[in-house]
């Protein structure tokens, strides 16, 4: 399991929806435009940081109880998961005998109590029977259950084949809640728009800029709307880019 460090983004330390997501984490996916107005393919999964530097690590996602917790070898403590529910991957079959889905995960001493509810990635080890976790999310946390709506989301969103769906989907998501009145929420998608704008430009359209303009028009928090506004401008920025470059490109003889 990996210890990573706090999330920073446009120097404003925002909601944070993954306690220790790393922006050190490689995105397995669009790397940043090489020049303005170069837009990189669609990736595979969900555009938003979560989707690129989690769920494309974990072979399954999961809200899980722990049954209980042994001792293992090297150091290492060995849970027995009950899953509650499978938002992504292929979980386990149903014991016949005790009618549930169980996971045995690798953990250092102390990661799991037993009847504790989490959230969880993971990733399967060698063999396939075991896993090791890639991030875990406590029910003891603030914004459990923020946290696990946008865990389902996000695998919902990998889900979607067609990139223009994705995109579409991505958006009418992240909009209405960059305008909620809820401040956990609404930070947490300024959190993906600003990651999506410096690495996944292919998710917006032209009129983006405006519909986040327009998301936000009662918002009243000085740092929060300096950072739609400058999210917003960014993304205005590099359409306009696009948009030059393909109109030079027309012109060619």
């Amino acid at each position: 399991m990996r210890v990573l460090g706090g999330m920073v983004i446009g120097g404003m330390v925002l909601a944070g929806v993954l306690t220790g997501l790393a922006p050190a984490l490689s995105a397995q996916g669009a790397s940043p435009p090489k020049t303005p107005g170069e837009t990189p393919p669609a990736p595979q999964g969900s555009p938003t940081r979560i989707g690129q530097e989690l769920l494309l690590e974990t072979d399954l996602l999961v809200e899980a109880r722990t049954d209980s917790v042994s001792a293992g070898a090297l150091g290492v403590e060995v849970a027995r998961l009950d899953l509650i529910t499978v938002m992504a991957g292929n979980p386990p079959p149903l014991d016949p005998r005790s009618r549930r889905r169980q996971v045995l995960v690798i953990g250092f001493p102390g990661t799991f109590a037993p009847g504790e509810r989490q959230i969880v990635f993971l990733r399967a080890l060698s063999g396939g029977a075991r896993f090791e976790v890639v991030h875990r999310i406590p029910t003891g946390g603030e914004h459990y259950a923020e946290r696990l709506a946008v865990c389902r989301r996000t695998a919902e969103l990998a889900r979607i084949t067609d990139a223009t769906s994705r995109a579409r989907a991505t958006l009418d998501w992240l909009l209405p809640a960059l305008g909620s009145r809820d401040a956990w929420w609404s930070r947490y998608a300024l959190e993906e728009l600003d990651y999506m704008a410096a690495r996944q430009p292919w998710v917006f359209s032209d009129d983006t800029a405006e519909r986040i303009r327009r998301a936000t028009v009662h918002a009243t928090d000085p740092a929060f709307v300096a950072g739609v506004k400058n999210v917003a401008q960014r993304v205005e920025d590099l359409r306009r880019s696009l948009s030059e470059q393909e109109e030079k490109a027309r012109s060619l003889p």
